[in-house]
C-alpha cells in the first residue's frame, strides 16, 4: 500500500505540474520534460522548435508524444514527411510511424513501416518492434531473423554493453525468443547503466509479470513513475500488479483512471477495466470498456480473447465459437486466448472447464509453458495429482522462471509428498500434517461426517466423492497449495471436489467454523454446476455455519444498518461488487453478512 500510494503522490504532483507547465525552451529541455512526464511543457515549446533549424528532431518529439498521449493519427500524418529524409533521422521516423500504427492496430503499414529500415544496421528498435508484431500474428518463424539480429549485434560488440537502450532491445528479443534467464540478465545490464530508463524498467515488469512475479514486477514500475508519474503504460501496468498480486480492484482503478487521463487511447487499460467488470458479474459494462479498446485497435489480441470470456461465461455456446474464432482467424497459434479464458473461469470455480481450455491451448502450441502449468494446477484443484504434477514437470521444463510452478513442485517435493498423510473417512480424504494426524483425523471426521450427512439430506443432492479436505498447519503452504504464491489472504478454499484450509497449528482461529463453510460450497458448486454468483454462495455457506451452531453467527446488524442507511451496499444485483471493492476488512465483513 505504500508503494501505491507513492504512485498516487507523485502522479498527483506531476498533474500539478502539468496544469501550470511553461514551454520548454530547447530541444534538450523537451526531451527532459518528455522523459519525467511533463508533456504539455514539451509540446508547447516543440511546437516553434520544429518550424527551426532542428526542425526534424522537433518533429520525431512531437511524435513520440503523440503516441505517449493516444493521438496516434496526428503522429502517423507527423512523419510522413520525414520518410524522405536520409540517415538517422528517416530510420527513427519510420520506426516511430510503425509505432503509432501498431497502436492503431494497422498491422499492415506497421509491419512495412518496420521492414523498411529493418536492414539498417542501426535499426535495432525497428528490429525487436517487427519481431514482436510477427509473433502477435502469429509467424514466430519469421521473426526469429530480426530478433536473433539483436541476439548476434549483442555477440559482436555493434550494441554496446554500456548502451543501456540497446541492451533492453537484447533483453526484449531474448524474452520474445523463449530465454527468460538471457531477458531477466540484459534488463539488468541495461537498468545498471541507467537505472531511470522507463521503457527498461516497464518491459522489465513485463517479463516478470509474464512469469507471475508480480513482487519484482512492481519495483520495476515503480522505479519507472518515479521518473515519469504520468506514464500511461506504467499506471496501467501498476493495475495489472494489484490485480494479480492481492486482487485489490479500489488501488487497480485508480492508477487505471491516471493512465486514462494522460491516453485515453490505451487499449490495455480499457482491457483491465473490462475485466474488473466481468469479476464483478457486469457483463454490460464489461462489453462497453472492450468496445472501446476494439475501437482504437481492432486487431487488439487480448481484448479479443476477453471478448470471447462473455458468452463463455453466459454460456451462449455459439457466440463463444464466433468469437473465439475471431482471435484465430488473427493468430491461429495464439493459445493465450485459453490461458486468458481460464484467468476468468478460475473465478467463477469453473476448474474443470479449465483444464479443457489448457489442453485446447496446448493442442494449438504445444510448447506454451503457461498452459501446461494451467493444465497442472486446476488438475490438482480437481483432486487429480499424478497426471497435475506431472503436467507442472512439463511446464517447469519449458520455462525454470514461473514461479507458481517452482513453488508447487518445491512444496510437493519437501513438504507434502514427506511430511502430510492422507486419510480416508467415509466420504472424504483428509490430508494433515504427520504431527498433527493422531488429533485431528478423528476430529475432522466427527465434525464434517455429521455436517455431510446433514447437508446431503437437506439439498436432496449427494456430491461426487470423495472430497478432499486438506489442512495445512503453515500459512504459506496453504497458500502456495491453493494459488501457486505466498499470499492468498485467506483461510479456505473449495475447488468443488477439493477444499483447501488452514489446521488448527496455523493460528488461532475457528477452523471448524471454516472447514463447515468449505464444504458447504461443495454441495454448492456441484449442484449448480459452478454457476452461480459469488455472493450467493458465501451467503449460503455464511448461513449452513448458523444452522450448525448459533455461536458461530456474526454478530454484525449495527454495521448492517450503517452500510445500508450510508448508501455503502449495493443491491442484489451489483452485490458481488461488496466482496471485490470493498474498502476495509469491516466492509467484507458487511458482505458476507449481508449475503446471508
Amino acid at each position: 500500500m505504500k508503494r501505491l500510494l507513492t504512485a498516487t503522490l507523485s502522479w498527483l504532483l506531476a498533474a500539478h505540474v502539468c496544469a501550470q507547465a511553461t514551454p520548454c525552451d530547447s530541444m534538450q529541455a523537451c526531451e527532459r520534460a518528455i522523459q519525467r512526464g511533463a508533456y504539455a511543457s514539451a509540446r508547447a515549446g516543440l511546437a516553434p522548435l520544429s518550424r527551426g533549424r532542428q526542425g526534424s528532431a522537433a518533429v520525431l518529439a512531437l511524435a513520440q508524444l503523440d503516441l505517449l498521449t493516444g493521438h496516434y493519427r496526428d503522429g502517423s500524418q507527423r512523419l510522413r514527411p520525414l520518410l524522405r529524409a536520409g540517415g538517422a533521422t528517416r530510420i527513427a521516423a519510420s520506426t516511430l510511424l510503425g509505432e503509432l500504427e501498431l497502436a492503431s492496430g494497422h498491422l499492415d503499414p506497421a509491419q512495412r513501416a518496420f521492414s523498411a529500415v529493418g536492414d539498417e544496421p542501426t535499426a535495432h528498435r525497428a528490429r525487436v518492434l517487427l519481431g514482436r508484431l510477427l509473433i502477435r500474428r502469429g509467424r514466430s518463424s519469421e521473426a526469429q531473423q530480426p530478433l536473433m539480429a539483436l541476439i548476434q549485434a549483442y555477440n559482436d560488440g555493434s550494441i554496446d554493453p554500456h548502451d543501456a537502450e540497446g541492451l533492453c532491445y537484447v533483453a526484449m528479443a531474448a524474452a520474445m525468443l523463449g530465454s527468460a534467464r538471457d531477458a531477466n540478465d540484459a534488463f539488468l545490464e541495461s537498468t545498471r547503466v541507467d537505472p531511470r530508463r522507463v521503457e527498461t524498467q516497464l518491459e522489465w515488469a513485463e517479463l516478470f509479470l509474464s512469469h507471475y512475479d508480480p513482487g519484482h514486477a512492481e519495483e520495476s514500475v515503480q522505479a519507472a513513475l518515479e521518473v515519469n508519474p504520468r506514464s500511461a503504460r506504467a499506471h496501467a501496468l501498476l493495475a495489472r500488479v494489484a490485480l494479480v498480486q492481492s486482487h485489490d480492484f479500489l488501488s487497480a482503478e485508480a492508477s487505471l483512471e491516471r493512465a486514462l487521463s494522460t491516453n485515453p487511447n490505451l487499449p490495455e487499460a480499457h482491457v483491465l477495466r473490462a475485466g474488473i467488470s466481468i469479476r464483478d458479474m457486469d457483463l454490460g459494462a464489461a462489453a462497453a470498456h472492450l468496445d472501446a479498446a476494439l475501437a482504437i485497435d481492432s486487431n487488439h489480441l487480448e481484448a479479443l480473447s476477453v471478448r470471447a470470456v462473455l458468452p463463455f461465461l453466459r454460456g451462449d455456446e455459439a457466440a463463444y465459437r464466433a468469437a473465439r474464432q475471431e482471435v484465430l482467424d488473427r493468430n491461429p497459434h495464439y493459445s493465450q486466448l485459453y490461458t486468458t479464458i481460464s484467468e476468468y473461469a478460475e473465478w467463477e470455480h469453473r476448474y474443470a472447464q479449465i483444464v479443457a481450455l489448457a489442453r485446447e491451448a496446448i493442442r494449438i502450441a504445444p510448447n506454451d509453458a503457461d498452459a501446461h502449468a494451467t493444465l497442472g494446477i486446476n488438475l490438482l484443484r480437481l483432486g487429480q495429482e499424478e497426471e497435475g504434477l506431472g503436467a507442472l514437470r512439463d511446464a517447469w521444463a519449458r520455462d525454470h522462471y514461473n514461479v507458481r510452478v517452482f513453488n508447487l513442485l518445491e512444496l510437493w517435493d519437501h513438504t507434502i509428498t514427506p511430511h502430510y498423510q492422507q486419510v480416508t473417512d467415509g466420504p472424504f480424504v483428509f490430508r494433515m500434517h504427520e504431527d498433527e494426524r493422531a488429533v485431528l483425523a478423528p476430529t475432522l471426521s466427527a465434525v464434517l461426517g455429521g455436517a455431510f450427512d446433514d447437508m446431503r439430506r437437506r439439498y436432496g443432492f449427494t456430491p461426487q466423492t470423495p472430497v478432499h479436505i486438506e489442512l495445512f498447519s503453515d500459512r504459506e503452504h496453504f497458500s502456495v497449495r491453493t494459488v501457486g504464491l505466498p499470499n492468498a489472504g485467506v483461510q479456505g478454499v473449495c475447488f468443488g471436489r477439493v477444499v483447501t484450509a488452514l489446521s488448527p497449528h496455523a493460528g488461532a482461529f475457528n477452523w471448524a467454523e471454516i472447514t463447515w463453510h468449505e464444504l458447504a460450497h461443495v454441495f454448492h458448486l456441484q449442484l449448480s454446476g459452478n454457476r452461480v454468483p459469488r455472493w450467493f454462495t458465501e451467503g449460503l455457506a455464511e448461513y449452513e455455519t448458523m444452522l450448525a451452531r448459533p455461536e458461530w453467527r456474526r454478530e454484525e446488524d449495527h454495521r448492517l444498518y450503517l452500510a445500508l442507511v450510508a448508501g455503502r451496499l449495493p443491491p442484489v444485483s451489483r452485490l458481488n461488487h461488496a466482496f471485490t471493492h470493498a474498502r476495509t476488512a469491516d466492509a467484507i465483513t458487511v458482505a458476507y453478512y449481508a449475503s446471508s
